[in-house]
């Protein structure tokens, strides 16, 4: 039986830095009473900060002794809702950077591209987007991490020329974001999305997603067609 953490938390030293400085006056990183770093909502603590929270390496020791399978990870809270849309911008392409400095561990580097997926629809500013697509996001999460440990283990996990080809999709994602450029970046994340599939959902075309434009859906459908 395949065992499930479907509510845990992951974040980066950087991460809380940025809060620090853009944390808008309601959320503040500083110690408790007890001495211990936490993050403060109206001068109240309501999270306190642990090691494992940011190492990853810490978190599957822990996974592994207590029998966990899988994590579904998120960005905890506030994750960026504190900052602007730059400043949110800067946070995933901060989680762009982490990536890129763990190209060589497979199984860390899916675990980091999923955090900057979940970062983007947070981002978005529409709360049902967040809702509806954040949903999707983590039934997608729990598929792709175990492919992730499954080709990791078998030794099929991408090539690290591959991985870099994904960390560079990531970062123009990003950029076309930033810059406004509304139907590039749903160009990239769509292909990016077919060619996640080509390698997570191998062997399973039945279960393939396809993303279509409100355009595309708009078309009417030849019937004549099988």
């Amino acid at each position: 039986m395949t065992v499930i953490d479907v509510h845990t938390h992951m974040l980066t030293l950087e991460w809380i830095d940025r809060l620090r400085q853009y944390g808008g006056g309601r959320y503040e990183v500083k110690k408790t009473k007890a001495g211990q770093d936490s993050i403060f909502l109206d001068n109240v603590p309501f999270m306190t900060l642990m090691p494992g929270m940011w190492d990853y390496d810490l978190r599957i020791k822990a996974m592994d002794a207590a029998g966990v399978d899988v994590a579904i990870v998120s960005l905890t809270c506030p994750n960026v809702f504190w900052g602007d849309r730059t400043t949110s911008l800067a946070a995933a392409q901060q989680v762009n950077d982490s990536m890129a400095e763990n190209l060589d561990d497979g199984r860390l580097f899916t675990e980091i591209g999923r955090e900057f997926h979940d970062l983007i629809v947070r981002g978005c500013g529409n709360q049902t987007i967040i809702a509806v697509v954040g949903t999707l996001e983590t039934l997608w999460t729990s598929h792709e991490r175990q492919w992730a440990d499954e080709s990791a283990a078998s030794g099929t996990y991408p090539s690290l020329a591959k991985r870099r080809a994904v960390l560079s999709t990531h970062i123009k994602l990003a950029e076309t974001i930033a810059e406004g450029d509304i139907d590039r970046a749903r160009r990239i994340a769509g292909r990016h999305l077919a060619d996640t599939q080509t390698y997570v959902l191998s062997g399973r075309p039945d279960q393939r997603i396809h993303a279509l434009s409100p355009q595309a859906m708009s078309r009417p459908r030849d019937l004549r067609r099988s």
